[in-house]
């Protein structure tokens, strides 16, 4: 239950970051302060930074071998953006897909290293 609790608080920053981000993106783009070869390269960026701080969130809160735990996570955040994709937006697999999970396994995966060397040593 305790591991729900710090999966539940990473996915919530993460999200809430996608949501946050996504949105003042969105207002740049409307008032053309970006143009949209630009709006796209920074949604990619929110993706990849929003990761990160949810991975990075749990491997502060785990106990050992922070890079798996980012794994763990970036894993779950790939089968979520899934089944968004294939089920709700019937979008078929194609290389793309596989470069942007392979990033976001990555980001995720430093994310988590990053997050349990800033953990605090318990005395």
């Amino acid at each position: 239950m305790a591991y729900l609790k710090k999966l539940g608080l990473a996915c919530l920053f993460c999200f809430g970051l996608i949501l946050v981000l996504t949105f003042v993106l969105t207002l740049f783009n409307y008032i053309n302060f970006i143009n949209n070869g630009l709006f796209v390269f920074f949604m990619i960026f929110n993706l990849i930074l929003s990761v990160f701080v949810g991975s990075f969130v749990l491997g502060k809160r785990a106990l050992k071998k922070g890079w798996l735990e980012g794994i763990k996570f970036g894993a779950l955040f790939l089968v979520i953006v899934a089944l968004i994709d294939y089920l709700g937006f019937d979008y078929t697999f194609n290389v793309k897909f596989i470069v942007f999970s392979i990033i976001i396994l990555v980001s995720s995966l430093f994310g988590g290293m990053v997050g349990i060397s800033f953990r605090k040593e318990e005395k």
